[in-house]
């Protein structure tokens, strides 16, 4: 059996495009990493009214519902106000709550306002989720044998409460929800072409698989019943994706895997980028690995850096569009030796410099991962 989780949004901000709604997008992908069947997502704008539409037609479709926004202490903040009159509870003064509120404005010296004890009213039989990071805490309840979690919309302060709470109460309350989902980070193919090879080559068992496109990768997703699964299936399937994988790791991005790799090492690269205009420094320059890298003229370069020169892409730069493929250059100076390597791309104008980006960190970590061994 599975259990469809609705997420519900609130606010104006995000009906007219003000925001982007980034709390449905992490929170389905953790309920989905944890095999739950995410069902619904709905925005609704400020109001009593289209909130309780929402909940009523979410409550009932679905086994939890999940609302994000409208707990500040403005009029326009009114998600608590329909969630009281959807599942017909009172709201209630939760003093912990209201006594926290005051404690956190008066420890920054502000005042307090009255509006914010709109913020400490909770449905009766809610169980209150601290908020550590804002006046804005949650809560859940069970109305009707439904979880319904009620979270603040701000992603730093909701999130945890995903987390470290919501997760955990849908996995104990949801038990016989048993199943196993795995990934791998397909590079370098179409979505048509490796969808139609998976497919075949997995139509004899029962398992769901699922396709997403984090250009320049393709998630390969596989979900199948706990029981099914086995160390000759995964084995198979490795074998059938090993051809698209950028090096051994199945689960994480190149540049993720060299930013990791950097911030322990102990010398660094020097690299004179002729090829990505700046798109390889954005991806892995950060404070964590700034004394590992140098980006400029190799002759101003640390001595003991491994020099670099990438050249190339001219059909993409000169915008050549008669030309199917492009020719990036990488040579290693390394002392008195001099190491050329040319790789051919099919030439894909609007997202050749991503591609080449994670191409390049590729490599750049398999060369740390040699000198390191």
């Amino acid at each position: 059996m599975t259990h469809k989780i609705a997420l519900l949004a609130t606010g104006d901000e995000i009906i007219q495009g003000d925001i982007l709604n980034t709390n449905s997008q992490r929170i389905a992908q953790m309920l989905s990493d944890h095999c739950f069947e995410v069902g619904f997502h709905m925005t609704a704008p400020d109001g009593d009214a289209p909130t309780l539409e929402a909940l009523q037609l979410l409550l009932a479709t679905h086994q939890a519902v999940i609302i994000t926004g409208g707990l500040g202490p403005t009029s326009d903040d009114r998600t608590r106000f329909a969630l009281a009159t959807a599942i017909q509870q009172p709201l209630v003064l939760n003093e912990t709550v209201w006594q926290d509120i005051v404690d956190r404005l008066t420890h920054y010296g502000l005042s307090v306002p009255e509006s914010n004890k709109q913020q400490a009213l909770f449905p009766e039989k809610a169980t209150i989720i601290p908020n550590q990071r804002g006046t804005a805490a949650g809560c859940y309840l069970n109305y009707q044998d439904k979880l319904i979690f009620m979270l603040p919309g701000p992603p730093i302060e909701c999130l945890p409460m995903v987390t470290d709470v919501v997760l955990p109460i849908l996995l104990k309350t949801f038990p016989q929800h048993h199943r196993v989902l795995r990934k791998w980070r397909l590079f370098g193919v179409s979505e048509g072409h490796v969808a139609a090879e998976l497919e075949e080559a997995l139509a004899d068992y029962d398992l769901v698989t699922g396709y997403r496109i984090d250009y320049p990768y393709i998630e390969f997703k596989v979900s199948i019943q706990k029981e099914q699964a086995s160390e000759t299936l995964w084995t198979y399937i490795d074998s059938l994706v090993k051809p698209y994988l950028l090096g051994n790791d199945s689960q994480q991005s190149a540049s993720r895997r060299l930013i990791t790799a950097l911030e322990s090492y102990k010398s660094g690269f020097a690299i004179e980028d002729h090829v990505t205009g700046g798109r390889l420094a954005t991806a892995i320059l950060h404070p964590n690995t700034r004394h590992a890298l140098y980006f400029g003229n190799l002759s101003a370069a640390p001595a003991a850096y491994i020099a670099v020169r990438l050249e190339g892409l001219d059909a993409f730069w000169q915008e050549d569009t008669s030309q199917k493929t492009t020719t990036l250059t990488v040579t290693w100076l390394q002392k008195d030796k001099q190491e050329m390597l040319s790789f051919s791309f099919p030439l894909r104008p609007q997202r050749m410099l991503a591609h080449t980006v994670e191409f390049i960190t590729q490599l750049l970590f398999e060369k740390l991962s040699e000198i390191s061994s």
